[in-house]
Formats: C-alpha cells, structure tokens, sequence
C-alpha cells in the first residue's frame, strides 16, 4: 500500500496532525469530517497545530486517545485561544467519549449560545461539551458558553483536571448516571459559571476534591454530593446571587 501524508503520521505510533487529515483551522472551513478522521486513524495521539476549527456535528473520541492542542487554552475572552474547537450546537452531546481520553491546551467554544452579562445567564442552548463514558483527564482546556461542560457517565470513576476554566456556562461538572467517584479538580478557574458541580439526588458523588483555584460567578458551588473537600480554593460571588455548598 502507498504511504499518503495521512498514514505516514501513524507510522512507529508517531501522532496524527489534523492537517495531514484536511483540517484547515481558518474557523470558517468546516473541520468536523477532518477531525473525525484523524480520531478514527487508529493513532494514540492526536495533535492541533494552533488554529480555530469549527464543527457543525459532535465528535466520537475513541478509547485511550490523547487529544494535545499546540498551545496554552484557559483564557478570559469567550472562544478565543490557541487551539479553539468552535462548535456550533443548540443541543446533544458535542463530543462523546470513550474510555480514559485526556484533552490538553484546547478551547472546546459552542457559539450556538447566547450569554447575556447583565443578567448572567446563557440561553439558547441546552449543549453539552464533554459527554464521558468513564473516566477522563483533562489539562488545561477551557469552555466557553455551553449548558453542560463536561457530563459524567455511568462509571466515571477517578476523573482528573487540572487548570480547567469554565467561561459563561450554564454548568460545569455535571452528573448523569451512576454517582461519580474520587473526583480531583486541581486549580479550575470559573468565570460567570452558574452551577460549578451539580449532582443528581439519586446519584450523589463521593470524594469530590477541589485543590487551589478561583471559582467566581456563581450561583451554586455544589449540590447533591456525599463528600466534598475544598482546599485553598478563592470563591467570590456577584451581586443578586448567593453561593452555597448544598
């Protein structure tokens, strides 16, 4: 079989670029097929050179792929970084994983939305980011204006992030299925993000830890929970709004 630019990424388990795949990253050029293909090229990294790549329909992530942007996420400005994933999504899952993925240095932005910093609420989208099958590690990635940032599974169990930044969101961590277990959250940074963990009364989550960070914005720090540790964290809230741990 001739060797193409594609398959030549892949050889001796090199990582697979997204160009190679025919991603552009112009934030006008749709990408979804692009990206999608490089997910299913069989390689165990992907990388995204520094760009914005929009997508108009969710993305499978396979098992145990590492997803790497080319450049520092978290930022203060609404979908602007390095490495941007622009999606464009009212509602559903925008990228469903399966088992153990890690994201590092990625904006994952769904401009389907609407934020209205007056009154600090998002509309017009009830999407989620991240939707796990089990567990997760994230680095460094940041969501701006979704319903859902990242949506625990049925056995997300020892999930991991680090520097994570929620931006304008309805929720950040958010529970659907069975209880979520030893949960580490290093460093976050949450700005104008209604509920920053929200639990299911028939699922409480155990062993959630939060090290260090800035959770500012908020209208609810934590809900529905057995065990929840805060460790130097920096909470401040807005006017009209009452933080709690519940």
């Amino acid at each position: 079989m001739a060797l193409t630019k594609a398959t030549y990424s892949m050889i001796d388990g090199a990582p697979a670029n997204v160009r190679d795949f025919g991603a552009v990253g112009d934030g006008v050029t749709n990408d979804t097929a692009a990206i999608q293909a490089a997910f299913n090229s069989g390689a165990k990294q992907v990388v995204l050179p520094a760009g914005t790549y929009l997508c108009t329909a969710g993305l499978t992530v396979p098992n145990w792929l590492q997803v790497t942007g080319e450049g520092y996420a978290p930022t203060i400005a609404t979908g602007t970084g390095a490495v941007v994933l622009r999606f464009t999504g009212t509602s559903g899952n925008f990228l469903t994983c399966g088992f153990n993925p890690v994201f590092e240095n990625i904006v994952f932005w769904n401009s389907g939305g609407t934020y209205n910093d007056t009154t600090d609420t998002l509309s017009g989208t009830t999407a989620v980011g991240i939707k796990l099958t089990d567990n997760v590690t994230l680095n460094f990635c940041s969501f701006s204006t979704w319903f859902d940032c990242i949506r625990f599974g049925t056995s997300s169990y020892y999930v991991k992030t680090y520097g994570v930044e929620f931006n304008r969101c309805t929720n950040g961590y958010r529970v659907d299925g069975t209880a979520p277990y030893d949960v580490d959250i290093h460093s976050p940074i949450s700005r104008k993000t209604t509920n920053f963990f929200v639990g299911q009364v028939a699922n409480p989550a155990r062993n959630i830890k939060i090290f260090g960070g800035s959770i500012e914005g908020y209208s609810s720090i934590a809900s529905n929970f057995l065990d929840l540790s805060s460790f130097g964290v920096y909470y401040e809230t807005v006017a009209t709004r009452a933080g709690a741990l519940s």
